[in-house]
């Protein structure tokens, strides 16, 4: 996952890279959700794995399924 597309609360798009992105969400400048077709909604955060690569993630819920890489591309 290199882009995230998203789509504020005025309706305006965009596209950022994943680092820009986790930037705005560790600085909390920005809280980000993935959505589902239901409208159901789970918050994405910032992690950090064990060798050092900073990524995006979604908390847990009631899916088994990555939430973030089930999205369809951005574009």
């Amino acid at each position: 996952m290199t882009d995230l597309g998203w789509i504020d609360e005025k309706g305006e798009k965009g596209k950022n890279t994943r680092l820009e992105i986790y930037s705005l969400i560790k600085d909390q400048k920005v809280m980000a959700y993935v959505t589902d077709d239901k409208e159901n909604y789970v918050k994405v955060v910032t992690a950090v794995s064990s060798n050092g690569t900073q990524y995006l993630k979604t908390e847990a819920d009631s899916s088994e399924k990555n939430n973030l890489l089930s999205l369809p591309e951005c574009k």
